[in-house]
């Protein structure tokens, strides 16, 4: 059996092949591409005489190509996502969405940064934030140095943000600090006041001190009154004023319910 041959000429020049690697080759042309199996059926049907040496030819070109001719990974040119899914890409320098999470029971006890985040990509789907709910962020700031200008900010520098809650109108840019450009060109949406913790005062917003519910060295973690949270007023006016991420004195107890500004990353 296994010293069996199939003879065919090529170039005038008789060759014999085995016919035990007769079954090998075939898988591995099956194994190259669908496309193939029209010639492998015609090799598989009965042959005679001189046709089945031009058959074993046919055989030996297509294993000699093989690889090159068989189907290539398929290719993607296109920017969205697959699935079905919204895709809404937020950079530096694009578009951004910006959502008014409504206040819990929680009051300023956000579960400090993390749980105030958290808060955020809870709440994306349901107030049809676009994009990846996981990408959503809290606006705000801490003392204990967990959020900041240079830590973890939520911002991207020369970005216009647009308003989720406020049907999708644009609400402002941010400069290359990665600060609101004020005044806004419209507000977030209906009165809220939202916790911030941000001390919008000077020309770099920082941390409002005694203004972050901060209790046992931990920003935004006690809902107790005898503690601050610096907030800032989602229909913050439109003149040139920073109502929108700082309200002023006195601030509020942190036993108080309020919003956050949810911000797309």
């Amino acid at each position: 059996m296994l010293g069996a041959t199939l003879n065919f000429l090529n170039n005038g020049k008789k060759i014999k092949f085995p016919l035990f690697l007769f079954p090998i080759l075939l898988i591995q042309i099956l194994s190259v591409s669908c496309t193939i199996w029209p010639v492998v059926t015609a090799l598989a049907a009965p042959q005679s005489g001189s046709s089945n040496d031009n058959s074993s030819l046919v055989l030996l070109a297509l294993l000699q190509n093989g690889n090159t001719t068989g189907s290539s990974p398929s290719s993607n040119t296109g920017g969205g996502t697959s699935g079905g899914g919204t895709s809404s890409p937020c950079f530096a320098g694009g578009t951004c969405a910006v959502y008014l999470n409504i206040a819990s029971s929680a009051g300023g006890n956000l579960g400090g940064v993390s749980g105030a985040d958290a808060r955020c990509v809870a709440g994306a789907s349901g107030a049809g934030a676009p994009g990846d709910p996981n990408s959503y962020k809290a606006l705000l700031m801490a003392e204990d140095g967990l959020r900041n200008l240079t830590t973890d900010w939520v911002l991207y520098p020369n970005t216009v943000y647009k308003s989720v809650t406020n049907g999708n109108l644009t609400i402002t840019s941010t400069n290359a600090g990665a600060q609101f450009i004020f005044p806004v060109t419209n507000t977030v949406g209906a009165a809220n006041a939202t916790y911030t913790g941000i001390d919008a005062s000077g020309a770099t917003w920082v941390p409002k001190t005694a203004g972050t519910c901060t209790n046992a060295g931990v920003s935004w973690s006690t809902n107790s009154g005898a503690f601050t949270g610096w907030a800032g007023f989602s229909n913050g006016n439109l003149t040139n004023t920073v109502l929108l991420v700082d309200g002023g004195s006195p601030g509020y107890n942190c036993s108080n319910n309020l919003g956050l500004y949810c911000v797309q990353r």
